[in-house]
């Protein structure tokens, strides 16, 4: 999880994607008692590279892990960070949210997705 707050960027993306190995091979169900609290957590970290790092492995999980933690977990925190105050995190958000609406049931597009993006 430290690799994620790393100064060097290729080591946050690298720890981003072994999120999502670790998710498909020890299943969601794992990744949801281990890995997810420990990602969900680090949002509200002070440096906004570590906050966008939580957004990329969002976005890297979230199919793995299915449409009800997504909904249930990952969309909650991304809706939270669509009023960070550094365009890049709510830029970054936007890419997500975009991402996400292949994974949800249209009723979470319409209801959850396009309110976050629309305010």
């Amino acid at each position: 999880m430290q690799w994620l707050q790393n100064k060097v960027y290729s080591i946050r993306e690298a720890a981003a994607n072994n999120l999502k190995r670790f998710a498909e091979e020890f299943v969601p169900e794992w990744a949801m008692q281990h890995l997810v609290p420990q990602v969900l957590d680090m949002v509200t970290n002070p440096h906004y590279l570590h906050r966008m790092m939580v957004l990329r492995a969002i976005s890297l999980m979230a199919p793995v892990m299915g449409s009800e933690i997504t909904c249930s977990k990952f969309l909650p925190v991304v809706a939270e960070a669509s009023k960070d105050r550094v365009p890049n995190v709510k830029f970054n958000v936007a890419k997500l949210l975009q991402s996400l609406i292949p994974i949800v049931d249209q009723s979470v597009v319409e209801k959850a997705i396009l309110s976050v993006w629309w305010t």
